[in-house]
């Protein structure tokens, strides 16, 4: 944590403005269940679902900033944004592409931009981590915004809540399960492994409130792992067996078994069929080809690929159509 905080020291009841994204709307309505239940806050949630820093064009944390009239005096800001700044910044007619270096300096100056006009109102910046998401890439992703977040919010001297650890389990991997704010075991996260179900964003509320007061990043005790809930990055085996199953486009020669593999890399995926009868490739995967598939000569599988046309079921097979019921 770094600065003073004007929730710690104003002797007034703290005023508190929501900012940021769908995640922060939830945030808000937590903080809000809480004051209807007696904390000394006021909550005013200006969260947008759709919004976020890298398109200052179309929505402008810092104008709206600008724009506060003096007659609400805000103590404190509460931020949580980042899900929809996956994309590039866009800057006049430049484009700057996620995760380069041009679109971290243009992403880092406009939450300078954005963390100076909260100084200017003397509204104290409690910017609260993005929490752990299910999906391992996006998560990688949101990382890289909180540790901007982190160095430019103790750079401006507001405060940064840490909550990752919170929502995660014991094994460090995400888990959708946990101890709510009065440590009973509940359900948290919602199935798109982003949002908060009404006891995570509770959860949420308590931790950024005990972080405000204190200045101590909110911990709380992890759960312990649970496989449904917990993923962990599974590299795909080179080869895998596929289940034995009768070879499409060539009967397999007398005593022998049929088997097949998958071949992945990072260019292509490969199907090989034993005895050989067919291969699937696709190659070009970051490109979004379709692959090619090669059936034997002469075969029914060439018949059915090169001109449509199928031989009839033989004669009291279950999909023999010509017989009558």
């Amino acid at each position: 944590m770094c600065g003073a905080s004007a929730f710690a020291q104003t002797a007034t009841q703290p005023r508190i403005l929501i900012i940021g994204d769908g995640l922060a709307g939830g945030l808000g309505a937590g903080l809000t269940r809480m004051a209807e239940e007696g904390e000394p806050i006021t909550v005013d949630n200006r969260f947008d679902e759709t919004s976020g820093f890298t398109r200052p064009e179309a929505f402008s944390w810092t104008a709206t900033i600008n724009g506060l009239t003096p007659d609400i005096a805000y103590t404190d800001a509460v931020i949580l944004s980042g899900i929809n700044d996956k994309r590039e910044f866009r800057k006049g007619a430049d484009r700057f592409v996620f995760g380069t270096p041009e679109w971290k300096t243009a992403f880092t100056a406009e939450i300078d931009l954005f963390l100076d006009a909260l100084k200017a109102k003397n509204i104290k910046a409690n910017w609260v981590s993005l929490p752990p998401m299910q999906n391992l890439t996006f998560d990688t992703e949101m990382q890289l915004l909180n540790i901007i977040y982190s160095e430019r919010v103790a750079a401006k001297g507001g405060i940064y809540l840490d909550i990752r650890k919170a929502f995660l389990d014991e094994a460090g991997l995400y888990t959708d399960i946990g101890p709510d704010k009065d440590g009973n075991v509940r359900k948290l996260r919602s199935r798109d492994g982003i949002t908060f179900f009404k006891n995570g964003n509770n959860l949420l509320a308590s931790l950024v409130l005990e972080g405000m007061r204190s200045e101590v990043a909110p911990t709380l005790s992890p759960v312990a792992p649970t496989s449904p809930v917990a993923i962990s990055p599974a590299p795909i085996a080179p080869t895998m067996p596929l289940p034995t199953a009768p070879i499409f486009a060539q009967e397999a020669p007398v005593g022998s078994t049929p088997g097949s593999s998958i071949t992945v890399s990072a260019s292509e995926i490969k199907i090989v069929v034993q005895p050989p009868s067919i291969e699937v490739k696709s190659v070009g995967l970051a490109a979004g080809s379709l692959g090619q598939f090669t059936p034997l000569k002469g075969t029914a599988a060439e018949t059915l690929f090169s001109s449509g046309d199928v031989k009839p079921a033989p004669t009291g097979r279950f999909d023999d159509f010509s017989q009558a019921p």
